[in-house]
């Protein structure tokens, strides 16, 4: 209680003392004059709204801001009466000066005016609030400007301070339990209903909130919540006492139609069990999605899920998603290979050699396949290149290119010259020379000038040029 006193308390302080603060602050004739044309637009835009757009005339106007304002001037106008002015002081004022936010974002943790927003294609309403607090925070376009301190402080106010920005929802995703936090995490959960705080208070993995948790999940109850939420706090305490629910919602009539993220979250929840039940379940769950026709994003889901909580006892499933499906992937292949490599092996190679071209796209993934079939059956890995220099593309000759020059293997020359005596496209002759060349093999080298004379079109245009510059630097005449 002392703790949620002292936030309330520093926060009512911090808002009498900017608000007089800010009264007496200046603004120069010259920034009124941009911030008049900014506010006859209620739109945060930035520097193109689409692809090879010219630049917005209010981007271009927070440029002239940028370049005008003082500092003082910028924490100013982010107390502005329009939504834009406030948004755009504040950028500016986090690009150019090192100064204290934190402030600025407490103080604005009520400012729900909506302004519009858009970068690139695409645009939304924002409330001043969540765009204040989203610049400031990491996300994927860009690093964090508050430390972690500062970070954990921010998500203390939005969390203690009632509030409807956006920002407080993922404020509750990212917070780690906390004693201190634990009471106010279960009050919002019984007397707000948040989902978030729902999957938060579950993270403490208390027995005396297993009721609660239950309210949550039984039907009927806080319909407000959509099902992802709920099984989100599932993953995060999966008690015995719930697995009957997920196995309830799971085998819903097929009338009962679920959105993807309700799939997902779904398989999610009864896989971070990691028990003999929960495979079942799951083994279920893929049977319900080759009879319902559910498509290969459930797949995915399902996949995804016994990834993340991996347990040896998913492998067979894992076995069955990757020879019927395709569905594999780097991480899950050391997985089974350790379970059985002689398996992992055979699979390997018919996945190679019958999926090359979409497997050949995650190189990773391809090479490690290789070496397994290599490691243990050579002739068949070269069988299987051999096959592919046939068909290889630009893009998947690149990838090829590295290991057939670590190989260096005779039985690979003749599928090279094949290809090389037809092949037109530069991108593709020039790699297969320098696999050749690579050999430092006297009769190569000069049956790769052989070839040249015959097949015309490694003499042509810019791609003959640069292949006789190649033969030349490695001194092949």
């Amino acid at each position: 209680m002392r703790w949620l006193i002292a936030i309330l308390f520093f926060w009512f302080n911090l808002i009498s003392f900017s608000q007089t603060k800010n009264k007496n602050i200046h603004v120069s004739k010259q920034t009124k004059e941009i911030v008049q044309k900014m506010q006859m637009d209620n739109q945060v835009l930035g520097n193109e709204l689409d692809f090879g757009a010219i630049e917005p005339q209010q981007h271009a106007l927070f440029g002239e801001l940028r370049s005008v304002a003082t500092e003082k001037e910028l924490i100013k106008l982010t107390d502005h009466k329009n939504p834009s002015v406030r948004c755009y002081a504040f950028w500016a004022l986090c690009d150019i000066y090192k100064v204290d936010i934190l402030p600025i974002l407490i103080k604005h943790i009520h400012d729900t005016a909506k302004v519009y927003v858009q970068f690139g294609c695409i645009g939304n309403l924002w409330s001043v609030g969540d765009f204040f607090i989203h610049h400031a925070t990491s996300d994927s376009t860009h690093p964090s400007i508050l430390d972690s301190t500062q970070l954990a402080t921010l998500d203390s106010f939005l969390l203690v301070i009632p509030n409807k920005l956006r920002s407080r929802f993922i404020a509750i995703q990212r917070i780690v339990p906390d004693n201190e936090l634990y009471n106010l995490l279960k009050s919002m959960v019984t007397k707000e209903h948040n989902g978030e705080a729902l999957v938060a208070l579950a993270k403490f993995q208390k027995e005396e909130d297993i009721l609660i948790i239950q309210q949550f999940l039984r039907e009927g109850k806080y319909q407000n919540l959509d099902n992802a939420i709920k099984y989100k706090a599932i993953c995060e305490f999966p008690h015995p006492d719930f697995f009957p629910l997920l196995k309830r919602d799971l085998t819903l009539p097929r009338n009962h139609v679920f959105i993807d993220s309700e799939y997902r979250e779904l398989y999610h929840a009864i896989a971070s069990y990691r028990n003999i039940e929960a495979r079942e379940l799951l083994k279920y769950a893929y049977k319900q999605i080759k009879d319902s026709n559910l498509g290969i994003d459930c797949v995915d889901f399902l996949f995804s899920a016994m990834e993340k909580y991996y347990d040896p006892v998913y492998n067979n499933l894992f076995w069955e998603l990757w020879i019927v499906e395709n569905k594999i992937n780097f991480t899950v292949f050391r997985y089974l290979t350790e379970s059985d490599s002689a398996k992992a092996t055979v699979q390997a190679a018919e996945t190679i050699n019958n999926n090359f071209s979409e497997f050949i796209k995650s190189q990773s993934l391809f090479t490690e396949m290789l070496e397994l079939v290599f490691s243990r059956d050579s002739a068949i890995a070269l069988d299987i290149i051999s096959s592919k220099i046939e068909v290889a593309n630009n893009y998947q000759f690149r990838i090829l290119n590295p290991i057939l020059i670590d190989l260096q293997h005779s039985t690979l020359i003749n599928p090279l010259f094949e290809r090389l005596e037809y092949e037109y496209d530069p991108t593709i002759y020039l790699q297969i020379v320098q696999v050749l060349i690579s050999y430092k093999d006297v009769n190569i080298n000069q049956r790769i000038l052989e070839t040249q004379k015959t097949n015309f079109n490694l003499t042509r245009d810019s791609g003959g040029k640069k292949l006789d510059e190649l033969l030349t630097e490695n001194n092949i005449r």
